[in-house]
């Protein structure tokens, strides 16, 4: 009776032990974890035009508004040497996909045409891509990637720097722009065809 005591009782430690070595691992990859995703919300580093603020460009319009719409517009800043930009796109094609009823999504670079265009299709955007040196200008935008919201209004609905499609919904939500109607789920958006926009300014 006493070795079936001792012998459970050193099994009981054991367990312990091995729970115990179990539980600092997964604290070790939680902790990682938020390190790599941070805060759900996008982080704004207050620069460029403040919320409310008319936007000070805007892309090429049509009738006022792009494509004739009365949607909301999101251009997010992206740079072709800026690796979390690429990680970035599934996010932005996603955010497009998802919100194309309420929303028009643009990327918009300083680099040359031809290099956005490569860049574009390697990493598979969806939306459109304008080359604008004078939309960073304007918009005094240093790092990316960074996001404007702009409202029908023309006017700065949202800002920050977004790494995840986190980032990106919960600056749509502080604006509340509703989820539109995109593609069926069984449609493939088509692939961004490489006619990069140059320099579209209102």
């Amino acid at each position: 009776m006493t070795e079936l005591w001792v012998t459970s009782h050193v099994l009981l430690w054991l367990a312990v032990v091995v729970q115990s070595i179990l539980i600092v691992a997964l604290m070790r990859q939680v902790g990682s974890l938020l390190l790599r995703v941070g805060s759900i919300r996008a982080f704004d580093a207050g620069v460029g035009p403040p919320i409310g603020a008319e936007a000070p460009w805007l892309p090429p319009l049509e009738n006022g508004r792009p494509n004739g719409s009365e949607r909301a517009i999101l251009l997010a800043f992206l740079s072709t040497s800026c690796g979390g930009c690429a990680t970035l796109i599934p996010s932005i094609n996603a955010v497009a996909s998802s919100y194309a009823g309420s929303l028009v999504t643009f990327a918009v670079g300083r680099e040359d045409e031809s290099v956005l265009r490569a860049w574009a299709h390697k990493h598979r955007l969806r939306v459109p891509f304008l080359s604008a040196e004078a939309a960073f200008d304007e918009y005094k935008v240093d790092g990316t990637p960074y996001v404007f919201v702009i409202d029908k209004d023309g006017r700065v609905a949202a800002r920050g720097g977004v790494n995840h499609m986190e980032h990106l919904e919960s600056l749509l939500r502080s604006c509340s722009v509703p989820v539109g109607a995109g593609p069926q789920e069984d449609q493939e958006p088509e692939l961004f065809d490489g006619a990069v926009v140059t320099e579209g300014v209102t």
